[in-house]
């Protein structure tokens, strides 16, 4: 039986994650072990709802895919846009650019729907878009919060109440000035690549993504008190914002290390213990990050290896 090259590649691919998982999972082993031990003596009843928003955010983030493939008339499967999620989640570590990178890849899963790579390159960016303008918006009502927490200081707070305006008025002058350039630009430049193209699915979509930070929110909330850690909701809001802000500037792979100190460096100033505040940030990046991203992997694994069986004639 003949067996295609491309094929053989894919299965190699696959392997080589598989390989690199590991490798991956060994050299942070001491988290997953801390993890493990943070999460004896946690109330059960927050893990569950920890657990439940988890997978809440996936589904939201599915949707967010959704509804931006709809804003081209392009209705993918809702099934599908959760396993494209989560496949490209897995991947995200093994990619120079990490999360953002990732969206961009896979497309060859959708071949079926007949979408055209532009259209798949600009569904990509809108969801990337998309994201990053619902950190910028609760970044301006959370930085408050943020400023209250380590400045202490209402001189320093009222100067970041400044800038802050500021930068709204600008931004708000700017949109009303060039919105007419955009519509053109739209028409000119967008249209003849993407073919029909709706903007009220992506204001769906920036809905859905402002939601999947507040349920970001409730995640880290319930972790904290998990351990009884008792924290006010705008502190945990504004700790999940700071988490945001460090995962787009981090250069390592989900901010792995930079956003476990950052939290817990905050928390303190929060007047959390450091051990507890440690505790707590495990548990949430236990289910943020290493829960999806164990499910990707074998979302994206088991097919292949499926693929792989057959053609070497494993039973």
């Amino acid at each position: 039986m003949r067996i295609a090259w491309t094929s053989i590649i894919r299965t190699l691919f696959a392997l080589l994650l598989m390989v690199l998982g590991g490798i991956f999972f060994v050299r942070n082993g001491a988290e997953l072990q801390s993890i493990s031990k943070a999460f004896h003596g946690a109330r059960p009843e927050y893990l569950l709802v920890a657990f439940a928003t988890s997978v809440c955010i996936v589904l939201i983030q599915s949707a967010v895919i959704r509804a931006c493939y709809r804003s081209l008339e392009k209705d993918i499967p809702f099934r599908e846009a959760i396993v494209l999620y989560l496949k490209r989640f897995f991947l995200s570590p093994f990619i120079p650019g990490g999360f953002s990178v990732a969206q961009y890849t896979l497309t060859k899963d959708l071949d079926h729907h007949d979408i055209k790579p532009s259209e798949h390159t600009f569904v990509s960016s809108a969801f990337v878009l998309v994201s990053a303008t619902s950190y910028l918006i609760l970044l301006v009502p959370i930085v408050f919060l943020v400023g209250r927490v380590l400045l202490q200081d209402e001189e320093h707070i009222y100067v970041l109440a400044r800038i802050f305006a500021g930068a709204i008025a600008t931004a708000v002058t700017l949109i009303v000035v060039c919105r007419p350039l955009l519509s053109r630009l739209v028409r000119k430049w967008l249209a003849p690549h993407v073919g029909h193209f709706h903007s009220k699915p992506l204001i769906e979509a920036g809905l859905l993504s402002l939601l999947v930070d507040s349920a970001g929110m409730l995640l880290l909330w319930s972790a904290l008190h998990s351990l009884g850690i008792q924290v006010a909701v705008e502190i945990a809001a504004a700790a999940y914002v700071l988490t945001a802000l460090v995962l787009t500037a981090s250069p390592l792979f989900q901010g792995l290390v930079v956003v476990e100190s950052a939290l817990v460096f905050f928390l303190g100033k929060a007047g959390v213990p450091t051990a507890d505040a440690l505790a707590g940030t495990l548990i949430f990046r236990g289910f943020q990050l290493w829960l999806p991203l164990l499910v990707g992997g074998f979302v994206y694994v088991w097919p292949l290896w499926h693929k792989a069986k057959s053609h070497l004639g494993i039973e």
